[in-house]
């Protein structure tokens, strides 16, 4: 039985294009830190998390944990992650402003604005997330990232999330 050169579930193999990136930013002051899954569940461990997240948008955030764990294994799951923790901020400002369908996400973070005060970064966070997960859910512009920015992503996705439902 042959399973191609990428490591299946049945192999329970690392995938190499996942273990030789690291999941953080180097530079002078820091080096890399592999991916393994150890290294990935220490790191997720640093995310925000707020007690008035609710529980539909946690479970979000923690689907985009768990499949950023497996991508270790499946390198490919790295990208299902990202799209999971940017549906989560999605998730989050509808929860927050009771928002249905019809309402944009544009809309929601021209809310959220209005109605927060937000730092202007966040704004601008928000609104990179929204285009982010634009392309990400489309197959035709979904984009292939590094693993040190898809993690990057997931963190963000915590960060604002945490944004939107500060600790109380």
């Amino acid at each position: 039985m042959t399973f191609g050169p990428h490591p299946t579930a049945w192999t329970f193999a690392l995938d190499k294009r996942s273990t030789h990136s690291s999941i953080v930013v180097t530079g002078n002051e820091s080096g890399p830190i592999f991916m393994t899954p150890e290294t990935v569940s220490v790191h997720a461990q640093t995310f925000p998390r707020t007690t008035s997240t609710p529980a539909n948008v946690a479970a979000l955030l923690q689907l985009s944990v768990d499949l950023l764990e497996t991508s270790v294994i499946h390198y490919e799951f790295a990208a299902l992650a990202m799209e999971k923790s940017l549906q989560a901020v999605e998730a989050a400002l509808r929860h927050r402003f009771t928002a249905g369908k019809n309402t944009t996400y544009s809309q929601l973070i021209a809310r959220f604005q209005r109605e927060t005060d937000p730092e202007s970064d966040v704004v601008e966070t928000l609104t990179f997330a929204r285009e982010l997960r634009n392309m990400a859910a489309h197959p035709m512009t979904a984009p292939a990232f590094p693993i040190v920015v898809t993690v990057s992503s997931v963190r963000r996705s915590h960060d604002l999330v945490a944004e939107i439902f500060p600790e109380l």
